[in-house]
């Protein structure tokens, strides 16, 4: 067998040999998972993602990484895991962030410091940041929280957002020691900025450029003293909202690491854990309908789906799974799928989200898909303006298969999702 290296992950023993991977389960994993809908999962909740965990860790020792998937296939939750499991991989510590809430440069650094306050290690970086441009308000206060972080990075007004970022990150990186920091929803906080400035991307461009060139590129050497990753993620895909706004230069130093749907046979496994963990009979033939009914199974849909199908029942049928898939549908349901049609205004304008319903409300028509030229000939005729036709036809199509509504299968475009297939329909209708 030669030389190996045994990874333990939450969900099975990896060996890694000269040309081969070998998955064997282990004990902690012979149990049921908890059934969690519309939270991250944490801790022994947290499923599989094997195969990307690996990818990602590789690609951290020489790159930062960018994990640009669709909303609700998990990327909060695979990146909670990662922060838990940074040690292990030679960093000295990791600082998970959500920036969704930001509302403009400064208060980014508010909550990167915030977090980096909660993080282990925080007492080391106190130290670094009492020497820089916080000195004057931290020698006021015993201790460092992430509140007191948080006043001070906001009413320290003789530094910039800037120069308050940098001494942050120099805090971490003076430790001699690598450090990954996971940035979740940049995507959102860069089209705040886009809002605040009506459309216009030279801001977000400005503070874009700014976290690639003088945080991100300019500590990733370990011997000017430390060695930084990100990690970043949003629920507003950020390849197509820098690309949409001409700034996709920005984000160009990320290795690319997509986060897709569970395999079909990951997804039998999965729904049998949240069946052992409600005690609940669920055969495989009930297990492959639901796996079929959703036909997009990532973990958020699979959640939904059982939690609405188990909600009065201990044993399962497949006509249970066929009324549940109707129930889904209904009225009183609707908010696990509107965000999808919302989504399209903030992220395309008015305008051009008309155009992507209409196109997405013909595809759903057919769950076969429909054909590309068709579509492209009805581009034709409900677009009268030449350039937004051909802004229609050149990238619209792109944008809705990377955000996740779509999928190009030879010759024709189908909805990735039967449920959003079917919710589409039921809301878009002519």
């Amino acid at each position: 067998m030669g030389n190996f290296v045994t990874q333990q992950s939450r969900c099975t023993t990896v060996l890694l040999c000269y040309n081969s991977v070998v998955n064997i389960p282990t004990p902690e994993r012979s149990g049921g998972i908890r059934n969690v809908v519309g939270v991250p999962v944490q801790g022994s909740d947290f499923f599989d993602r094997e195969d990307e965990r690996r990818t990602i860790w590789r690609r951290l020792e020489t790159d930062h990484v960018l994990l640009p998937s669709p909303r609700r296939v998990g990327k909060t939750s695979l990146m909670r895991a990662l922060a838990a499991e940074a040690t292990d991989h030679g960093f000295a510590g990791a600082t998970y962030v959500d920036v969704a809430g930001a509302a403009d440069e400064r208060e980014f650094v508010v909550k990167l410091g915030q977090a980096i306050a909660r993080s282990p290690g925080a007492t080391a970086i106190e130290k670094k940041l009492r020497r820089g441009p916080l000195a004057r308000w931290l020698s006021r206060i015993t201790s460092v929280t992430a509140g007191a972080i948080g006043v001070g990075l906001r009413e320290e007004r003789s530094k910039t957002w800037k120069e308050l970022g940098e001494e942050l990150c120099a805090a971490l990186l003076q430790q001699n020691s690598r450090w990954l920091i996971l940035c979740d929803e940049l995507g959102i906080f860069a089209q705040t900025l886009l809002r605040r400035e009506r459309g216009d991307a030279t801001r977000a461009r400005a503070f874009l450029t700014w976290l690639r060139d003088d945080v991100r590129q300019a500590n990733t050497d370990p011997d000017a003293g430390g060695d930084m990753r990100w990690i970043v993620a949003s629920s507003v895909g950020l390849p197509t909202l820098t690309d949409l706004n001409n700034i996709g230069d920005t984000i160009n130093d990320f290795q690319l690491v997509p986060v897709g749907a569970f395999a079909p046979e990951v997804a039998d496994l999965f729904l049998a854990r949240l069946a052992q963990g409600r005690k609940i009979e669920l055969e495989p033939a009930v297990r492959q309908r639901i796996v079929t009914k959703v036909g997009w199974p990532i973990p958020y849909y699979l959640q939904v789906f059982f939690a609405t199908l188990t909600e009065s029942r201990k044993v399962v049928t497949i006509a249970d799974v066929d009324a549940t898939f109707e129930k889904l549908l209904g009225l009183e349901y609707r908010t696990y799928f509107d965000w999808w049609s919302q989504r399209l205004v903030e992220e395309l304008g008015r305008s051009r989200a008309h155009q992507a319903r209409t196109l997405l409300t013909a595809c759903a028509a057919k769950p076969e898909g429909v054909r590309a030229d068709t579509l492209t000939a009805l581009v034709g005729e409900r677009i009268t303006d030449p350039s937004e036709r051909e802004w229609a036809e050149q990238r619209m199509f792109d944008v809705l298969e990377s955000d996740g509504y779509w999928i190009r299968d030879g010759e024709r475009y189908r909805f990735r999702s039967n449920l959003l297939r079917e919710y589409w329909l039921r809301r878009h209708r002519r």
